[in-house]
């Protein structure tokens, strides 16, 4: 036994002098237990980083407080995340490892062949540091930094769509349509649809597209479309009513033709790749570029919630509250985006007085009742579209 031990230690030591192998041997077994009390085994215990990534989002997606809207997004940004840690163990992350993601992910490109958007690379790298934070609880790894993401980049008016460039936008749609494969063409019809559904609607992208049929309804009083939109996949987890413009009504006859399932835009929709490719097809068919707007802000289907609300304020009567309340945002965030300091658009309210009515010493103020969304500038006659009366939506 004592030859034995005593061949291992010189052995595993590469010590010829026995008593120096003893003492080495000992250092580097309380070493090695240290370092496990400390980083409590991490360093023992290996396990795939995307085995870890594929645990998170499991228990993730089972939490309810989560919306399905952060659901969705965290599952796409884990896509990329799996493909950069690949065969990396949980021993390998570090600090230096998660802040080379940025330059790595901007050197890929998309399916569209283009390099991936600052919120895509946002929304990746805030689910990396959740990711992290739940492998540091679950002792998988060593605490790391949290990685710093790129400053978010606010989209504006400087993205909304003018008339003019609407009128170019919607002319060439059927064409782009008809030239396509049968597996593209629903796609792109969904595309077009969905650029006017938010346009009248002014809904974020992310929620109209987890909206079902169940959330929408007709209005007979004011002739329009209602939607609700229920807080589990609002942005701001808060539900809302949302009013369409008359419009709308056109658009859902539309999407009800090509209904596969329970959802308005079928399950998994994805426009802005289509978007995209349309804008390149205006833009060889009439060298008109419409990829960015004033200022080159680049456009997305999002633009269409700005060109809702650029609209409302310019054509519309409606004051920065009912606005806000409508498109499910705070009325700072519409001021600040939308209305810039000219107040001449306001002129007429601040100038008209209240007609005072005076009857046996009791003031009364006349009020009107409440008045009907005067439209304008939208091509459709709804007399025409033969609108029945009734609480369903017109099929």
């Amino acid at each position: 036994m004592n030859t034995t031990g005593r061949r291992y230690k010189v052995v595993s030591t590469k010590q010829e002098n026995y008593k120096l192998a003893c003492e080495m041997a000992v250092e580097a077994y309380f070493s090695a237990r240290q370092l496990v009390k400390i980083h409590q085994g991490h360093t023992l215990f290996k396990k795939l980083f995307n085995d870890v990534i594929d645990e998170w989002f499991k228990a993730f997606d089972k939490d309810n407080t989560n919306s399905d809207n952060m659901r969705a997004m965290h599952k796409t940004a884990t896509v990329a995340l799996k493909k950069y840690f690949s065969e990396k163990t949980t021993n390998q992350i570090n600090d230096e490892l998660c802040e080379n993601y940025q330059n790595w992910r901007l050197g890929t490109k998309t399916v569209q062949g283009t390099t991936p958007s600052g919120a895509t690379l946002r929304a990746e790298i805030i689910a990396l540091n959740l990711i992290n934070e739940y492998a540091s609880r679950k002792n998988y790894i060593n605490p790391v930094q949290k990685v710093k993401p790129p400053k978010q980049i606010k989209l504006g008016v400087g993205d909304a769509f003018t008339d003019d460039e609407l009128d170019i936008f919607f002319k060439h749609a059927d064409e782009w349509i008809l030239d396509s494969k049968a597996d593209h063409k629903l796609k792109k019809q969904r595309t077009i649809l969905i650029s006017k559904f938010i346009m009248y609607s002014g809904i974020r992208l992310a929620e109209a597209t987890l909206l079902k049929w169940e959330h929408t309804k007709f209005s007979n009083v004011h002739k329009t479309i209602f939607i609700d939109i229920p807080s589990s996949i609002s942005k701001v987890k808060k539900e809302r009513e949302v009013v369409c413009l008359p419009p709308m009504i056109v658009v859902l006859r539309e999407l009800k033709k090509l209904s596969t399932d329970d959802f308005l835009f079928g399950e998994g929709f994805e426009g802005d790749y289509m978007f995209n490719r349309y804008l390149e097809f205006i833009k060889d068919k009439t060298g008109i570029n419409l990829k960015y707007g004033n200022n080159n802000q680049r456009r997305v289907l999002y633009s269409f919630r700005h060109t809702y609300a650029t609209k409302r304020i310019l054509e519309g009567d409606v004051d920065a509250f009912v606005l806000s309340e409508n498109m499910g945002t705070s009325v700072h965030q519409v001021q600040k985006t939308y209305y810039h300091g000219r107040n001449s658009m306001n002129a007429q309210k601040l100038l008209h007085t209240k007609e005072i009515v005076k009857q046996k010493n009791v003031t009364k103020i006349k009020l009107s009742g409440l008045e009907d969304i005067q439209m304008v500038n939208y091509r459709i006659d709804l007399e025409a579209e033969n609108v029945p009366e009734s609480d369903n939506i017109p099929s």
